[in-house]
């Protein structure tokens, strides 16, 4: 695996944060600098933004609608951010803001079990991440899809 470590059988714990969450974000992050001018003013109002910093997913839509990044992709992008958040959210609740360590299967202080109904959603998450990852490496990002 491109990450590292087989996230399908892994029982120690890893962060979801460096493994999903922030290579989906910065990825979407650096295509939205590298095409320039996503997302478009017109795309948030000042006074749902009061800081002028658009949203990972305001950039998202821009990029699709910029035809940066194809339909699957983009719906492949925003599952896996959600799948990553909603999981971080959960592990805090769990174990402690700022902490974003999880896994499959283990029973450790200070880490979050992901429940097993989860654990398919986390993968597949996962697999984005590493698509992405592959795509960076192979000189072709963004890929037209991810499985």
């Amino acid at each position: 695996h491109v990450l590292g470590f087989n996230i399908h059988i892994s029982t120690i714990p890893w962060d979801i944060n460096d493994y999903i969450f922030l290579p989906l974000y910065n990825a979407v992050l650096l295509q939205a600098m590298l095409k320039g001018g996503c997302p478009k003013r017109k795309d948030f109002s000042d006074a749902a933004l009061p800081l002028r910093q658009p949203t990972v997913l305001l950039m998202i839509h821009c990029l699709h609608d910029e035809h940066s990044f194809t339909s699957n992709f983009t719906d492949k992008v925003v599952f896996g951010l959600n799948a990553a958040q909603r999981t971080r959210v959960l592990a805090q609740a769990s174990i402690g803001i700022g902490n974003n360590k999880v896994c499959f299967g283990c029973d450790q202080s200070g880490v979050y079990n992901v429940p097993a109904p989860d654990r398919r959603r986390i993968i597949d998450a996962f697999e984005v991440a590493e698509c992405i990852f592959r795509s960076f490496m192979l000189g072709d990002f963004p890929p037209d899809h991810c499985h």
